[in-house]
């Protein structure tokens, strides 16, 4: 199913809104959405891809996770805040352009699992990278790091055996 008639006064995707909503492949989310809820889309095993506004400024606990056939996301900008275990288990999904936005905290299996994965480059305002905030990418490659003062926390990158390539563009 696709959803395009959510309200556009909308400024916020309400904790466990679709979660568990097998059949919606696609949504059109309102341009003033500013975050997503916790497990908002939790389980849309069908899902394929999603835009968000350029003003959404953060991106729940479990909001995607198991959204299997996940495909592409857009970050913008605005972003500052991705949860834990957010994009968990999004096997298909292509690396989202995480550079683009502000985060300084990639937390705790943010990214856990999407095998598709092969560069992330994280942008300058990055300070920490929580463990196994990419466990199991197993053909992530490349990483390429903008920030000048950054921690990557033990197991980080844990069975992503595949990373053969770091670059440091600071300090």
């Amino acid at each position: 199913s696709v959803i395009d008639d959510i309200p556009a006064y909308i400024e916020h995707i309400g904790m466990y809104a679709f979660c568990g909503c097998r059949a919606l492949v696609q949504i059109s989310i309102p341009a003033h959405v500013i975050s997503i809820g916790d497990s908002s889309f939790d389980g849309c095993g069908s899902l394929e891809s999603i835009t968000l506004p350029s003003n959404t400024k953060s991106i729940g606990v479990g909001a995607f996770i198991d959204c299997t056939k996940l495909t592409h996301i857009d970050l913008e900008a605005a972003l500052n805040s991705i949860g834990i275990a957010a994009f968990a288990s999004c096997i298909n999904l292509e690396t989202p352009s995480i550079y683009n936005t502000k985060i300084e905290v990639v937390q705790s299996n943010s990214f856990w699992g999407c095998d598709q994965f092969q560069t992330v480059e994280f942008p300058s305002t990055l300070k920490k990278i929580e463990n196994v905030a990419f466990m199991l990418c197993e053909n992530l490659n490349t990483l390429i790091f903008n920030s000048d003062q950054l921690i990557i926390e033990d197991g980080a990158f844990a069975n992503c055996e595949n990373v053969r390539k770091l670059i440091f563009t600071k300090g």
